[in-house]
């Protein structure tokens, strides 16, 4: 696996460096690779990836009567995790998939008896989407939210036919897990992204310079892909304070601690006081995925800003 390490100041830098120099250049080289390629993305640090991921896959919806390019765009969002059939459900909504296949799904999933999270995939309609797609280059974004890598080759996608390109991650909507990245083994190319700046040498020497200028943007871009009825500039002042909360009491908040995360943020202000502040503050609490707020001793995030 090769690591590419790119220099963005910006989610649309990250996107247009991907997809110019990644995605758009060689899926017009056949001559660049036998089989499909499967990049990792993890983000800065683990921040911004589904941002980009996602602005990838309209920028390249955008370009599907082009030549050259892509012919079908799947954009799978599992970054909230629930099944293996929870995951071949979506891909089979973007392929749009007839009813009677749609209707699998309900009759496998009411009389089958297996608990949601333990669910697979149906072959019938792994037959269906690779009939579908056998002929067509793809280009398949997946956020993972599982703990294990993912062969969608099980799911029907023929993502091993030359042209054929997947782009996922593990991290994405505040999944900040430093530990993750050591799962991806199946990947082509593993590409981080920092800043423009860190490209001089003194920021190679002083791993902990602060990247403050971007830092504030990256979680509003990461806070408008969780919830469209709730601001980002909200959501993202939210994770700050029980950042600075988890992060500057050496992580002695205990993990039941976790539950009263909305508390504060009501009782101290930060969602504005009103009839609805509580109801805001508990669906944070679950979108926001608190659970991988960085801490001093696990991190790589945090300590590049000063609170």
């Amino acid at each position: 696996m090769r690591r590419k390490v790119i220099y963005c100041d910006s989610i649309q830098d990250a996107v247009d460096e991907i997809f110019l120099n990644y995605l758009k250049h060689h899926a017009s080289d056949e001559s660049y690779f036998e089989l499909g390629q499967n990049y990792y993305f993890d983000g800065w640090y683990g921040l911004g990836a589904s941002a980009v991921l996602a602005a990838i896959a309209e920028l390249a919806r955008s370009q599907l009567q082009e030549p050259s390019r892509f012919d079908i765009v799947i954009h799978v969002d599992c970054s909230v995790w629930e099944s293996r059939r929870t995951l071949q459900r979506r891909i089979a909504e973007e392929l749009k998939l007839d009813r009677s296949a749609m209707e699998l799904f309900d009759e496998q999933d009411d009389f089958s008896g297996v608990d949601k999270s333990d669910r697979a995939e149906i072959a019938h309609v792994a037959n269906l989407v690779y009939d579908m797609t056998k002929a067509r280059r793809l280009l398949v974004i997946f956020y993972n939210g599982s703990d294990d890598e993912i062969d969608l080759a099980r799911f029907g996608l023929p993502v091993f036919n030359p042209g054929n390109m997947v782009l996922w991650t593990f991290q994405g909507r505040f999944r900040l897990d430093p530990a993750v990245g050591e799962k991806v083994k199946s990947a082509h190319c593993f590409i981080d992204v920092l800043e423009e700046k860190m490209k001089m040498a003194h920021y190679y020497i002083n791993p902990n310079a602060h990247m403050s200028w971007t830092f504030d943007l990256l979680v509003l871009e990461e806070a408008s892909q969780l919830r469209p009825d709730i601001s980002p500039t909200l959501m993202a002042d939210c994770w700050f304070y029980w950042c600075l909360l988890y992060f500057d009491h050496d992580n002695l908040i205990d993990y039941d601690e976790y539950a009263h995360a909305s508390n504060c943020w009501v009782c101290d202000g930060i969602i504005p006081d009103g009839d609805s502040a509580w109801q805001i503050g508990e669906t944070l609490q679950q979108a926001l995925r608190l659970d991988f707020i960085p801490t001093k001793e696990n991190n790589r995030v945090v300590s590049h800003v000063s609170f």
